[in-house]
């Protein structure tokens, strides 16, 4: 019989490895690989969960490893459009407020945009309170280029973000200079518009007491309106270049400073290329773009709602320069210029009596729909005659195959009478 070892032994809790007991220099360097926000979020969990950072009795302090990964780089700037999507989605006010206080973003985060982060309410922004350091917040949540309007449903609180704004405006030494309300904030009823105008009127003060210099012409900015309060629903930050924060007059910021109508944001030259449509009112920074094309008649920049492009030679033009047609059916998008109008395959034809273009089978399916009846009319005449041959052969094919098995049925009572 054979004896059996005791030179092993059953594994007891005690022996598990756990992650902590990692060499502190290599979490470190594995923190190193990881994005800014990630980077932050490894950093709290090394000392426990996010929920926990809330609790102001809590005995413990955050453990050596979270100081060491938080101690490795710099906190100047978090920007959480450096993770994915899915992941900013996840994020709750509990998670912001551990970033932000293991990081001690009141003492060292200059810029501060929460991409993203669609489901905080504003707790989290609690560690920032009272910062002399913050120059920039961005609370419009979505990506730096992507359309503001996308994001209608949002749960952010202006009753919650506000205060810890004011108490940033109220700290002796105060540097912030921009601001991005959320979109939702712009179209409040108003009382609440009331004291987003209110607290406009202070940061407005606030920031003249600062005695700004024009970037371009180095002239005191004093009584410069950087966010309009007059009721109106455009209280967006203004004077202030989104990327690079350098302020700029209202002689100067014209000819240096131009704004998006796209993201919504400022720029100045140096920063970003913003171009403005020679049709409309529109203008696009070069991220943002908005289908920018030369037109090839007058070669001035055109957007996509303004250019028209013939889908027979490709020729692309303003709606000045391009010698024909763009369907103005909603959700149509057919052209053609005067030289290719075939009246069949390239039919886009103008209405007197309709004061616009219209293809062939907008026209038809507008007939049908709603009857009606004018010049343009006349145009899908044949499409008609075309549907109504279709339809004649159509129930021509029915009655056809009806009379065969007619004629079968026949002959199947005819056999069954045989026998």
């Amino acid at each position: 019989m054979s004896m059996v070892s005791n030179s092993k032994r059953r594994k007891t809790a005690g022996d598990s490895l756990h992650i902590n007991d990692l060499p502190i220099g290599f979490l470190v360097d594995v923190a190193s690989y990881l994005s800014r926000p990630s980077f932050a979020l490894f950093a709290v969990a090394m000392s426990a969960p996010s929920t926990s950072w809330q609790n102001y009795n809590l005995v413990y302090q955050p453990s050596t490893t979270t100081k060491a990964i938080v101690s490795s780089t710099q906190w100047e700037t978090l920007d959480f459009e450096d993770i994915e999507k899915y992941l900013a989605t996840k994020l709750v006010d509990a998670d912001i407020f551990a970033v932000l206080r293991s990081i001690n973003a009141k003492d060292l985060l200059r810029k501060l945009k929460l991409t993203g982060c669609v489901n905080i309410i504003g707790g989290g922004l609690m560690p920032l309170t009272g910062s002399i350091v913050l120059e920039q917040i961005d609370l419009r949540l979505t990506k730096k280029h992507e359309d503001p309007y996308a994001l209608q449903k949002l749960i952010v609180s202006h009753e919650i973000v506000l205060p810890i704004l004011e108490s940033i405006l109220a700290a002796p030494g105060c540097v912030l200079k921009h601001i991005t309300f959320p979109l939702k904030w712009l179209r409040f009823p108003e009382e609440w518009a009331r004291m987003l105008d209110e607290f406009g009127e202070r940061y407005n003060q606030q920031l003249n007491n600062r005695r700004f210099s024009c970037a371009e012409c180095n002239e005191n900015m004093e009584g410069e309106e950087w966010i309009t309060t007059d009721g109106s629903s455009s209280r967006f930050q203004e004077k202030v270049c989104y990327d690079c924060l350098r302020p700029f007059c209202s002689d100067c910021g014209p000819g240096f400073v131009s704004f998006c109508t796209s993201c919504n944001k400022h720029y100045c030259r140096d920063c970003s290329t913003v171009t403005e449509c020679r049709e409309c009112d529109g203008s696009w920074c070069k991220d943002c773009n908005g289908g920018m094309k030369d037109c090839e008649g007058c070669a001035l920049p055109t957007c996509a709602y303004c250019l028209n492009t013939c889908d027979c030679c490709n020729l692309a033009a303003c709606h000045s320069c391009f010698m024909g047609g763009k369907c103005c059916v909603e959700g149509c998008s057919r052209a053609n210029c005067d030289a290719c109008y075939d009246g069949e395959k390239y039919n886009v034809n103008y209405c007197g009596d309709c004061c616009g273009y219209f293809c062939l089978d907008c026209q038809l399916a507008e007939y049908k729909e709603e009857g009606k009846e004018c010049k343009c009319a006349a145009a899908i005449v044949p499409m008609l005659l075309k549907e109504n041959d279709a339809l004649r052969e159509d129930v021509e094919v029915v009655a056809k195959i009806k009379d065969q098995e007619i004629i079968k049925l026949q002959k199947e009572i005819e056999e069954l009478k045989m026998k």
